[in-house]
């Protein structure tokens, strides 16, 4: 299984990325922190998020990840990685 770690570089044209937490590689990048997260959980990476930034310390609702997480299932195919 993948650790990342997520993190925000608000200079980027994708200001959040994935950050494999053994390489140093980006293996995901997006334009939506919680959608990241969710495409993360989907393929079922153990995810760590930065505490950088102004989001560090808040507390968001679960609500707008599962809304994604669902949409994600009914639009797209998982294919599993090959190990």
């Amino acid at each position: 299984m993948r650790s990342v770690k997520i993190i925000d570089e608000p200079d980027n044209t994708y200001p959040y990325a994935a950050i494999d937490r053994q390489t140093g590689e980006i293996p995901l990048r997006h334009h939506d922190r919680t959608e990241l997260i969710a495409l993360c959980r989907r393929l079922e990476w153990k995810i760590e998020e930065a505490e950088k930034g102004a989001r560090a310390g808040r507390q968001t609702s679960g609500r707008r990840e599962r809304q994604v997480e669902r949409s994600l299932k009914r639009s797209a195919k998982f294919v599993a990685p090959c190990e």
